[in-house]
């Protein structure tokens, strides 16, 4: 396996360079960030790692985000400075990981929050808060991609960590505690979900669970609108959707692909209760906000395009849902 990735790495490292030359960002982006990630699983590999950082960096810093630049010019410093282990290097890697925390690129999140845990154990110990604070954010990321069991695992744990060395009632261990409900929920172990809300004085909201401006709620907020159309409550469902797209556009901006996705699945969720000319209606005024923002041949479109057809092949024949297409792409 290392041979392959020995072999790609470089490649990629080079088409990303000659596609930064040509000024596509977006695309020298992508092939570095493939090349950073074939270096994660290569041992000996930190010097290639670092310099894919830097490249990243200059590339975010280039288009115009320094902020965002930063984050990575901070990981790739400390890298070079403390090497992979040092508290601050962990630390760096944490906030490295949210610039990955969206809907599009949550499984790189993921998988960045999972050797930061595996290394924060190792470095820092079980019993250490930031370790657990790791953990945390790694549980709440499990619970976006229907992970919910192993949420609620890391959690527990959390909760009685923090709850031994920092106590009951320290804000941390209430916070992870308000996180575990939101686990347990995921998990469909609701009278656990409901016992430990009792217990800890736990308000039944979930905006309590995490950060206003952290991107992860938009996530959670769909998987339990699945959730609720999984168990035919689509009165709640659609409120699930509505609370994301509010949430998105705060957190991404309305023009943002997420916003948009949200918007679509809630569209579509008025055609379980057979509203269609609802449904029809929004997604029209979709489609129009797409076009003012998006390139003609975006991916998205056709994404939409083809969960419009499979949705409403049950509300009439192929004829109709041609109709429909052809409305929606001339809104």
């Amino acid at each position: 396996m290392w041979g392959e990735s020995f072999r790609l790495a470089p490649q990629l490292v080079r088409q990303g360079e000659q596609a930064r030359k040509q000024g596509d960002f977006d695309e020298a982006f992508n092939l570095f960030n493939q090349a950073l990630k074939l270096y994660w699983d290569i041992e000996d590999s930190q010097k290639e790692q670092i310099s894919c950082i830097y490249c990243l960096a200059d590339i975010l810093r280039d288009y115009g985000v320094p902020e965002k630049a930063k984050v990575f010019y901070d990981l790739a410093k400390s890298l070079e400075d403390f090497g992979p282990d040092h508290l601050k290097t962990l630390k760096a890697r944490n906030n490295f990981a949210d610039f990955y925390l969206d809907s599009e690129n949550l499984s790189t999140y993921v998988d960045i929050e999972e050797r930061l845990v595996a290394d924060s154990l190792r470095v820092l110990g079980a019993d250490n808060i930031d370790t657990i604070t790791y953990c945390s954010n790694l549980a709440i990321a499990y619970i976006s991609f229907d992970r919910g069991q192993e949420a609620v695992s890391l959690l527990e744990q959390v909760v009685a960590t923090s709850t031994k060395i920092q106590g009951a009632d320290h804000k941390d261990t209430v916070f992870f505690r308000t996180n575990l409900v939101t686990a347990y929920q995921a998990a469909e172990r609701y009278e656990e979900a409901e016992a430990l809300r009792k217990q800890g004085n736990i308000e039944d909201d979930s905006d309590i669970t995490i950060a206003d401006d952290d991107p992860v709620r938009v996530s959670i907020l769909n998987q339990f609108a699945a959730k609720f159309i999984a168990n035919k409550d689509f009165d709640n469902a659609i409120s699930a959707y509505e609370a994301a797209i509010s949430e998105s556009t705060n957190i991404f901006g309305a023009e943002h692909k997420t916003t948009f996705i949200a918007r679509y699945n809630h569209a579509i969720t008025y055609t379980a209760i057979e509203q269609i000319d609802k449904s029809i209606s929004l997604l029209q005024q979709l489609i129009a906000d797409m076009k003012q923002t998006l390139e003609p041949d975006d991916p998205i479109f056709n994404r939409i395009y083809k969960g419009i057809c499979t949705t409403y092949e049950n509300f009439g024949g192929g004829e109709e849902v041609a109709a429909l297409l052809e409305q929606l792409k001339h809104s």
